[in-house]
């Protein structure tokens, strides 16, 4: 069942301000009263909302195209890592993705939506006359994309952004104060939860290559690391920028800035506490069920050590 219409229905029912457009009953970042002033902890939740939005809808935007490649390369038995099905395997396994991107379509005009209710700021790259999956110039991005990375990469990075997505929804969902927009949020969590449960079904029925599988390693593990955190990426490159700006040194109003110059210790304090070890702990384990799925003899505690140590310059041809 699709639910696009009542979402939108609650969303014109609803407001959305830049500083909490979801109505949190915290701060995303509360340890950080205890070294930074109000005003610059709105400042980087602003931030990283708006930031997550954006991601949101391209997100959304890219995997309607990215499953409509994996569909229609199944279709056409250009993969073969599903000809040992039988044909009615074969066509539930094509149907199913057809449901999956008629609903992530829905989902990338709901996060518009929002956005469109919004003043994203001005350094936000918002295209949604790009993100279209009805552009020639996107489907032919995707197409290239998918060229070089394969069936089993594509997917496994397009799992971990649905992970990702899921453990954002249940933070949003428990923590807003607003019942309309929890309504949103329980929607999104239904049906997000069924696409990851379908392509950990999907997974383990495929056979795969070990060149595959040894390519889905390094991009899996590197993606997980980089989303591990909620708007890590954001979060980092705000501080960089307030620390630049007050140049670490005690400004006039006695406000000590040097924390922004430890960026380990800085990262320790704002993703301290049961809100994002809560959100940490689904991500991963979401991930991991997919990782598994590839590659069953390795255990979660491995997973995890793997991602915690993993460095980009493992990756195949890195100099």
């Amino acid at each position: 069942m699709h639910t696009t219409q009542s979402s939108l229905d609650l969303i014109d029912q609803c407001e959305f301000s830049n500083d909490d457009p979801f109505e949190i009953n915290q701060n995303l970042f509360p340890n950080l009263k205890s070294v930074l002033p109000t005003t610059i902890i709105k400042r980087i939740e602003a931030e990283c909302y708006a930031n997550w939005l954006n991601w949101a809808f391209e997100g959304e935007s890219s995997v309607s195209v990215v499953y409509g490649i994996i569909r229609d390369q199944i279709s056409n038995n250009i993969v073969d890592y599903f000809s040992h099905l039988d044909h009615t395997e074969q066509q539930q396994v094509k149907d199913y993705f057809s449901n999956i991107i008629i609903e992530e379509q829905e989902h990338r005009i709901i996060f518009k939506n929002i956005i469109d209710k919004l003043q994203l700021p001005a350094d936000i790259n918002y295209r949604p006359e790009f993100f279209d999956p009805d552009s020639v110039e996107f489907n032919s991005f995707w197409n290239n994309h998918y060229d070089k990375v394969g069936f089993l990469s594509a997917l496994g990075i397009a799992v971990i952004g649905e992970s990702y997505l899921l453990a954002c929804f249940l933070l949003f969902y428990k923590q807003s104060s607003n019942k309309l927009k929890k309504q949103i949020f329980k929607q999104f969590l239904t049906e997000e939860s069924q696409h990851i449960a379908h392509f950990l079904n999907l997974i383990k029925r495929g056979k795969y290559s070990e060149e595959d599988k040894d390519r889905l390693h390094h991009s899996f593990l590197q993606t997980v690391q980089e989303k591990i955190n909620f708007e890590i990426k954001t979060v980092n490159s705000i501080r960089a920028k307030l620390q630049k700006g007050f140049n670490t040194k005690i400004v006039d109003n006695g406000d000590n800035f040097s924390i922004l110059n430890d960026t380990e210790k800085f990262n320790q304090i704002a993703y301290s506490g049961e809100l994002h070890e809560s959100f940490k702990e689904l991500f991963l384990r979401r991930s991991y069920q997919f990782y598994h799925a590839v590659f069953p003899d390795v255990t979660e505690d491995e997973f995890l050590h793997q991602v915690k140590n993993y460095h980009s310059d493992q990756l195949i041809g890195a100099e």
